[in-house]
């Protein structure tokens, strides 16, 4: 019996660590569309893979200053979660990332109750799982208020048996000092998430761990895995590991030269027509060991251009870190973008 004992313990340590491995959430993102080709690619992805998705939350909604929500979920997506047995919460953001009429919202009672009417009444009509508040450019001023309204949302969205979620950036205060763009960041983005009360108030916090290198820097990966590794340690010093969502960019990043001024610009392509322009200048992919990143640097005019890379390569390095810290999953942003390869790693 005394032998039996541990080999019983042991059994059971083991169906536990698989049930908890298999408990990971994947969350993916998918962008309203209304033409219907690009939809139907989306939908094909979604289809194919659906194994592989737990939550598809579909850009949806905006708020603006008066509290009005406009937006749509397409009737098709709607109806192949349903199929799929794929919870679908809506995206809610502040209208066009814009501060000051995000300020006015936030100070307006009556404008969040009368946002608030709607969203419930949007998560009823559309049978949805959940919302995600992914409120950006925020000014620092308007932390109290930000927690005050997500404080509020979540308690009328819970009590009509909602659940709730809040996306936010990473945030590095201990090095504003020595950055003035993590400075200015941290102002009037980063700052105004109160992350302790998020985590408390929230079923899920999504941290976007990507727009490492946005526009105004020099040329870099999306997220480097020592950027999202530093993301994840800051953001669990106060949310529990179990409510923390590693967001993962699918999209890769191309740098050129700008049509109006000599400045480098990036935009945001997907795999496929990130190695297509590196095929089309016949150029070599190199892998960066310290980032986890493969990427691409070629001239074209007399100018340098670079291509990074997120690949099957690069989104496995940051899906393990997600497990290393045993984080509640990933969030993937976004589907039509990806490295086919990605849903092998799922």
């Amino acid at each position: 019996m005394k032998r039996f004992i541990p080999l019983l313990l042991t059994v059971l340590f083991l169906i536990f660590s698989m049930q908890a491995f298999a408990a990971r959430e994947n969350v993916f993102y998918i962008l309203h569309s209304k033409q219907s080709k690009e939809l139907n690619v989306y939908l094909d992805i979604i289809n194919k893979n659906h194994h592989a998705i737990n939550i598809l939350i579909s850009q949806a909604f905006q708020i603006d200053d008066a509290g009005n929500l406009t937006g749509y979920l397409n009737r098709e997506l709607v109806t192949i979660t349903k199929n799929k047995s794929i919870k679908l919460m809506a995206m809610i953001t502040n209208k066009g990332f814009d501060q000051e009429k995000l300020h006015r919202f936030l100070s307006s009672n009556a404008a969040q109750q009368k946002a608030m009417q709607s969203i419930i009444a949007a998560c009823k009509q559309n049978n949805l799982y959940g919302v995600q508040f992914d409120f950006e450019k925020i000014s620092v001023i308007d932390k109290l208020a930000l927690t005050k309204f997500f404080r509020l949302a979540a308690k009328q969205l819970h009590h009509q048996g909602y659940r709730v979620s809040f996306a936010i950036i990473p945030a590095f205060p201990e090095m504003m000092q020595h950055s003035s763009f993590l400075k200015k960041t941290w102002q009037h983005w980063s700052g105004a998430y109160d992350l302790k009360a998020l985590g408390e108030a929230g079923d899920f916090i999504t941290i976007m761990a990507y727009n490492q290198h946005p526009d105004g820097t020099i040329p870099g990966p999306n997220a480097s895995i020592r950027y999202t590794q530093a993301a994840i340690l800051h953001a669990l010093q106060f949310i529990p590991a179990d409510k923390l969502s590693l967001g993962i960019p699918a999209y890769s990043l191309y740098w050129y030269s700008g049509h109006t001024s000599i400045a480098m610009r990036q935009a945001e392509i997907s795999y496929k027509d990130a190695i297509q322009l590196i095929r089309t200048h016949h150029s070599q992919i190199v892998w960066s060991d310290a980032d986890k990143i493969h990427y691409s640097r070629y001239e074209h005019n007399w100018l340098n251009e670079y291509v990074y890379l997120e690949d099957k390569h690069s989104f496995k390095a940051k899906q393990d870190l997600a497990k290393l810290y045993g984080l509640r999953g990933i969030s993937v942003f976004r589907i039509g973008t990806e490295d086919d390869g990605i849903w092998k790693k799922l």
